[in-house]
């Protein structure tokens, strides 16, 4: 195991601090269904898996957008922030990635998509999208056959 690896080379005290940490991680903030807040999660966020919630947590973007990408069996995930319209935060193609939500006024679903060849392996990727886009609440989660696939239906929104 990868993790088990990288926490035996970083010694004894990395491994007692992810140790430490992991209860926080496993527990989802909308376990019950409810935010951190104690507001009803909006229809439609029973969909998202609850290993995804887990992985997330309790952390939600209080502005912007906290992009994730994770692969389908959760063994690793990715994540950026995104400030529109400037563009900053931690996203690669911050502008970019702006004027593409921008063109789908919001909605990471509705990126106007581009066109080429995609190899047909299967490796599924997942993508998320939560926060806020001009001022509109934002909780998207689509699962892809493969990054290819992503990255050809969501434009630079997800190339990080």
């Amino acid at each position: 195991m990868e993790t088990t690896r990288t926490a035996h080379r970083l010694g004894g005290a990395a491994l007692a601090l992810a140790a430490a940490l992991l209860p926080l991680a496993a527990t989802p903030a909308s376990a019950a269904g409810t935010a951190a807040d104690g507001a009803k999660s909006p229809a439609g966020a029973g969909s998202r898996s609850a290993d995804h919630e887990a992985r997330l947590g309790a952390d939600r973007p209080t502005g912007g957008l906290e992009l994730t990408l994770s692969d389908g069996e959760g063994t690793w995930t990715r994540a950026v922030r995104l400030y529109c319209p400037s563009g900053t935060g931690t996203h690669p193609q911050g502008p970019a990635a702006c004027a593409d939500l921008a063109r789908a006024h919001g909605d990471p679903g509705a990126v106007p998509p581009a066109t080429g060849a995609c190899s047909m392996i299967h490796d599924p990727v997942t993508a998320t999208a939560f926060g806020t886009f001009r001022g509109r609440t934002v909780e998207w989660e689509e699962t892809f056959p493969n990054e290819c696939l992503l990255h050809r239906s969501s434009g630079d929104l997800f190339r990080f």
